[in-house]
């Protein structure tokens, strides 16, 4: 009993579920002292810890999933202050993309110290307070937005958001004009892709006969939240997905769960109609609808807003740029005058072609491990395949790994799902040991 109780918490006496929540809740809270986040208090520190736990540690042995998908976020930062220095000399670095570029190999690096020396069934068992945590924070943005939607708590983009442009507004101000409410996050598209998440969390639950009355009415509240968003990433992939995965994995068999669903449905029905009336962003939401805005020559830019269309506007205008005046390096951590709205767009500006292909090398990794090397049960295999799909068509309307807030949530799901039934290991004690 002592032994599989040092295997669960560690030498260290660190809790990791509990210190995962810390993680999770934190990357919801607001801004504390100018560009600084709560989660960066507990993300950074956290990191210094763990750096100090390795130096220490004379035997590290890791999975090979979680410690690859590190190396592409180390390398890729590691890549892009290399372009940023030879081409700028490390001058014009902005702060806040030199941020988001390190977040995703310091999140990655926390959660390789958490799951260090325990085995897979042990992390396997963080899957459902890792995903119920992820439904409940989402459920209480869902909360949020309703009350933005009611003229309620707009005073919360003083205290979550940031970003205003020169004429004095922002994405958030933008959204909430058209009808969009994205609540804590700074805009739309953060919210679709968070709700994304949290939907396959509860898929999740449902798929392992773990899914509850509440936890079935969190997720209807994310539902709601994800159309009052109006974002494409929720509502033409996070949710389209998480109804094939629950297909997949046999969901639908059990009968509770249908009784589930029915509630979850009808209680969704009952908050919309209620609602609707006073939803300024309905005509907005309908346009997606409408057959005209998908014709041959409006199809492309009305499913990307515009990001990819036959103008080289948005996104497609920053690969040009990118290409014509520095296709090997890109441009490091010099912002840009227009939005990377395309993980594919960031990757390239940031590191020009080699850029491209680390990120690009990650999905196939990750592709490639779920289709391949992935072990784990019916339920767990679907989810990260189900988690890999909707990265990688995120990615084509907006940064995944490096996007305020929830990259947070991404990482540590990803990373927990990778290590839960794992591949082999890799021994590191021999190296270091001499």
């Amino acid at each position: 009993m002592l032994k599989e109780q040092e295997s669960v918490h560690g030498k260290s006496g660190v809790q990791p579920p509990l210190l995962m929540f810390l993680l999770l809740s934190s990357s919801f809270g607001p801004y504390v002292v100018g560009p600084l986040r709560l989660e960066h208090f507990i993300v950074y520190p956290a990191v210094l810890v763990a750096v100090f736990y390795f130096a220490l540690n004379k035997k590290l042995i890791f999975h090979s999933a979680p410690l690859f998908l590190f190396s592409i976020f180390f390398i890729n930062l590691a890549w892009s202050a290399i372009s940023h220095g030879a081409i700028f000399r490390f001058s014009g670095i902005s702060l806040a993309a030199l941020e988001n570029y390190m977040q995703p190999a310091a999140m990655s690096l926390v959660m390789l110290w958490l799951m260090h020396g325990r085995s897979s069934e042990v992390v396997a068992s963080w899957l459902k307070p890792t995903c119920l945590t992820i439904l409940i924070l989402f459920s209480v943005n869902a909360v949020v937005s309703l009350a933005n939607m009611f003229g309620y708590l707009l005073w919360i983009e003083r205290i979550f958001v940031r970003g205003v442009d020169v004429y004095g507004n922002s994405v958030w101000f933008n959204s909430a004009v058209m009808g969009r409410y994205p609540g804590v996050f700074g805009q739309p598209f953060e919210a679709g892709f968070g709700y994304s998440i949290a939907l396959l969390s509860f898929g999740y639950l449902a798929a392992t006969r773990q899914a509850t009355l509440f936890s079935g009415l969190c997720a209807g509240l994310v539902i709601v939240g994800g159309f009052l968003s109006v974002s494409k990433v929720f509502i033409g992939i996070g949710l389209p997905i998480f109804v094939l995965y629950l297909i997949c994995a046999g969901a639908f068999r059990s009968k509770k769960f249908v009784a589930l669903v029915s509630i979850i449905f009808i209680a969704s029905v009952f908050i919309g109609v209620r609602s609707v009336s006073e939803w300024d962003g309905l005509s907005y939401f309908l346009r997606l609808f409408d057959a005209s805005n998908y014709q041959a020559d409006n199809f492309l830019a009305t499913i990307s807003a515009n990001r990819f269309s036959s103008t080289d506007s948005g996104a497609a205008s920053g690969i040009l740029i990118v290409i014509s005046q520095s296709p090997l390096g890109g441009f490091g951590f010099q912002e840009p005058d227009f939005a990377l709205d395309s993980a594919f767009t960031e990757a390239m500006w940031r590191g020009g072609l080699f850029g491209l292909i680390i990120y690009s090398s990650g999905l196939i990794f990750l592709l490639f491990f779920g289709v391949y090397r992935f072990r784990n049960g019916n339920a767990e295999r679907l989810m990260y395949l189900s988690l890999v799909f909707i990265i990688f068509f995120a990615g084509l309307g907006g940064p995944t790994f490096t996007i305020n807030r929830v990259s947070v949530v991404l990482i540590i799901l990803l990373m927990v799902v990778l290590n839960s039934r794992g591949a082999r290991k890799i021994d590191f004690s021999d190296s270091v040991s001499g």
